[in-house]
């Protein structure tokens, strides 16, 4: 199930998205087909999701390491939004899990950092239905309630 956004939605009332994309190969050919691949695949995310895509950002470097041009650059643009929009939702949406670290360490590092500018980490990769659920559950455990009954 997708979300289906109403065509009278304004674009201001609507989710931000900020695009990060990460590609570790040094060959041309292959960088170029990863990273237009990652392009298709967050692009659609952020459609399934009802956001406008507000910003993309582009690594070239190993996802060992948590610190990376773009994604300082997309963090910076995040907390700048989150400011100017603490009421709207920003997601961060990537590929897959490996774009944002190639290590528990950085992967945690980098995961925390959008949490804390304020954004939502989005994995294209990953059905929206398990996010769907997932929130789900953290609303019913923050609110110390039991999920509703299945049906």
């Amino acid at each position: 199930m997708t979300n289906q956004i109403s065509t009278n939605s304004s674009t201001s009332e609507r989710p931000r998205a900020l695009l990060y994309l990460r590609c570790g190969s040094g060959h041309q050919a292959d960088r170029d087909r990863a990273i237009v691949a990652q392009q298709h695949a967050c692009t659609q995310r952020a459609e399934e999701l009802g956001s406008v895509v507000v910003g993309e950002f582009m690594d070239f470097a190993s996802g060992l390491n948590s610190e990376r041009p773009g994604m300082t650059a997309m963090l910076a643009r995040l907390r700048s939004l989150h400011e100017a929009r603490q009421h709207q939702r920003i997601y961060v949406i990537t590929a897959d899990h490996g774009r944002i670290g190639r290590s528990v360490q950085a992967y945690s590092h980098v995961s925390y950092e959008i949490e804390r500018a304020g954004g939502w980490l989005n994995i294209a990769s990953v059905a929206l239905a398990e996010y769907e659920a997932l929130t789900r559950r953290t609303a019913w455990t923050n609110a110390d309630e039991l999920p509703p009954e299945s049906s």
